[in-house]
């Protein structure tokens, strides 16, 4: 709509600056839950280690030890994704309020 709205010379209810404050926002949004989905995932492998040896038996015998995992192979670790998923579940990923 902003790209439209700037071809067409009817610039009323946007501005430039708030289309990159909005890019910003979004941005900030997704690393930051992906932040903290990681820190909580690294919490809870220290405070779990078979669950941390069981995640990486399961990720080194799918991918091996020197190729990348790829979402390729996604469904090949249940156990894995599995949990990630409680991780997510029992964690505060997300932020509790809206910034204003």
């Amino acid at each position: 709509t902003y790209i439209k709205e700037i071809k067409s010379g009817q610039n009323k209810n946007f501005t430039t600056a708030q289309l990159v404050q909005i890019i910003i926002e979004l941005i900030a949004a997704g690393t930051d839950t992906t932040s903290k989905t990681l820190y909580w995932m690294l919490l809870y492998m220290v405070l779990y280690p078979e669950t941390q040896e069981r995640v990486q038996n399961e990720v080194y015998a799918t991918f091996g030890d020197s190729a990348p995992p790829t979402t390729a192979k996604r469904s090949e670790v249940p156990f894995t994704r599995a949990v990630f998923s409680e991780v997510q579940r029992i964690s505060s990923a997300a932020p509790l309020t809206i910034p204003h």
